[in-house]
């Protein structure tokens, strides 16, 4: 693999890679990094339950699952697609509102 000088993978936009590669090719790579990054998770949570073995340690499987996940956001910067603020307040109270829901209903459940 070649390396390059910090001043010259400074100079390499994402906006330069979206001008040479067919939108359609932006979006094959995002889905295929995206995969990859919920392979990574997945033995991430494997490694954690001691489950299947893998032969990486959590440590290397983290490193993995930043790796691919970088790969995602590389890939959707050149698509010019970022999260939105907003939608990520709404998930995560919907998610907080779930846990609550579910903790209730379970709490209901063994305390009867």
């Amino acid at each position: 693999m070649k390396h390059y000088t910090e001043e010259q993978k400074s100079t390499i936009r994402s906006i330069d890679i979206a001008k040479y590669t067919p939108k359609a090719a932006l979006y094959e790579q995002l889905a295929e990094e995206a995969s990859e990054l919920s392979q990574a998770a997945i033995k991430c949570a494997r490694c954690i339950r001691k489950e299947s073995y893998t032969s990486r340690t959590m440590e290397e499987c983290e490193q993995n699952l930043i790796e691919e996940l970088s790969d995602v956001k590389c890939c959707a910067d050149a698509l010019q697609i970022s999260h939105s603020d907003e939608i990520v307040k709404y998930k995560t109270f919907r998610w907080k509102q779930r846990i609550y829901e579910y903790s209730s209903a379970y709490n209901k459940l063994i305390n009867k």
